[in-house]
């Protein structure tokens, strides 16, 4: 089933917070929201909550003391733009993550990846538009699903959609079939139709949602495609 994902790429609680709070509402069933974590290492800037003061907050949130910014509205996938990701998967598991993404491209010991990950949160795997096909296979035998980056320079929102994706998206349909496959970055109104018939299930879906005007009315607009 054809899937939007809303993505919050955000450098303070408080804009998380906001961004969230400007989503929720009654949806059918808890809408998934994509958590954009950057490091300033991976990727050039850095995101809450690895901004220096964050760090309280957020250990309060994985210690339960309190919760998720409207956290009964949401499943969180959290996208992990960063160096060693596998240090970093309990404490988002212990927020409430339901899924993670890691990058191939990241510093990273896919191994501790996989145990840190477990069999209980959805593992996806983050490739670019160039990737080193014989890690994707190896990758792809315990990832539940892929994520092909539109986009050229990682943790940036409003860039328009590299079309190389589409060559991307139908060589991984020939060689996994039955891959679930989800495209962050560049999407919009204008191609949502075009990546959801070339194969894509899910699409992650940054500015075009949480920086509108209504970003509860634009998530309405991309979930009639």
């Amino acid at each position: 089933m054809n899937e939007i994902i809303p993505a919050v790429l955000e450098d303070s609680y408080e804009a998380v917070s906001n961004a969230l709070a400007a989503l929720s509402g009654e949806h059918l069933q808890p809408l998934t929201v994509q958590i954009d974590v950057c490091d300033g290492q991976f990727v050039r800037h850095r995101t809450w909550p690895l901004n220096p003061g964050d760090r309280t907050r957020f250990a309060q949130i994985v210690k339960g003391e309190e919760g998720m910014p409207c956290w009964q509205d949401f499943n969180f996938q959290v996208d992990l733009m960063l160096q060693d990701p596998e240090l970093h998967i309990s404490s988002w598991l212990a927020a409430g993550a339901s899924a993670v993404v890691i990058h191939l491209e990241s510093r990273h010991d896919w191994a501790a990846v996989m145990d840190a990950a477990g069999q209980a949160v959805e593992l996806g795997l983050a490739i670019d538009l160039d990737p080193p096909w014989e890690r994707v296979h190896a990758a792809l035998a315990r990832a539940d699903f892929i994520q092909i980056m539109g986009i050229q320079r990682l943790g940036g929102q409003g860039e328009d959609l590299d079309e190389r994706v589409y060559d991307v998206v139908k060589k991984i349909r020939t060689e996994f079939p039955d891959a679930t496959i989800q495209i962050d970055g560049g999407v919009r109104l204008d191609n949502a139709r075009t990546l959801f018939d070339a194969g894509v299930d899910r699409l992650v879906v940054g500015s075009a949602i949480v920086h509108a005007d209504s970003p509860r009315q634009a998530l309405k607009d991309f979930q009639k495609i």
